[in-house]
Formats: structure tokens, sequence, C-alpha cells
């Protein structure tokens, strides 16, 4: 593995186009960014680098959030919530699942947190 600026420019593009204010993001754009790379230069073997560029702007223009942050943008309009509403409601459930949960045969207890 070669950890020289090349290398790093590619992760700092890999989080743009994925997204950067999620743990996904940047794995997601590795991996389109990645696929796209070896799919245009098989296929515009001279100017797959320039393609990749376009894309690069019109990502960073347009998709501010990257493509997850648009996704979810978009799933939050959808849905009516802000983002910050419907992790709240995610983090809800999971604590009432948790604190509902007992082993088999122990018996309930009044816990307040």
């Amino acid at each position: 593995l070669d950890a020289g600026p090349v290398f790093s420019i590619e992760a700092v593009i890999w989080t743009a186009v994925g997204g950067r204010g999620t743990i996904i993001g940047p794995f997601i754009g590795a991996f389109l960014v990645r696929g796209a790379e070896f799919f245009l230069s098989g296929v515009l073997a001279d100017y797959w680098q320039l393609v990749m560029g376009g894309l690069f702007i019109f990502v960073v223009l347009v998709m501010r959030d990257g493509i997850v942050g648009t996704i979810g943008n978009w799933v939050r309009r959808r849905r009516g919530g802000t983002f910050e509403q419907i992790i709240a409601e995610a983090d809800q459930k999971a604590h009432d699942r948790q604190t509902d949960w007992r082993p088999e045969g122990a018996p309930a207890t009044d816990q307040s947190v």
C-alpha cells in the first residue's frame, strides 16, 4: 500500500463523492470511484481521467453533501422530518428495545434511568 500524495488525494475524492457527514460515505465513494475508473479506463482508454474529473466536479458542485448525503436529504424530505429527528427516533426505538429486553425467567424490574 503506497500512502503517498496520490493515495491521499484519492481518499479526499472518495470522501467528497461519497459524503463527508457519514461513516459509510467515503466507503461508498471509494467503491463508486474505483468502479468508474475500472469501467471508464476500458471503454474510454484515452479520456477516462477527463471524464472522472468532470464527474467529480459535478458531484462537488451539484451534490454538495456527496452521494450518501444527497440521498439522506432526499429521504428526509420524503419523510417530512429533519435528519436529527429521524436519528432521535431510531435511537429511542433502540433504547426501548434494549430496556425492554431481559433474560428468560428474569423478574421484571422498574429501573428509572
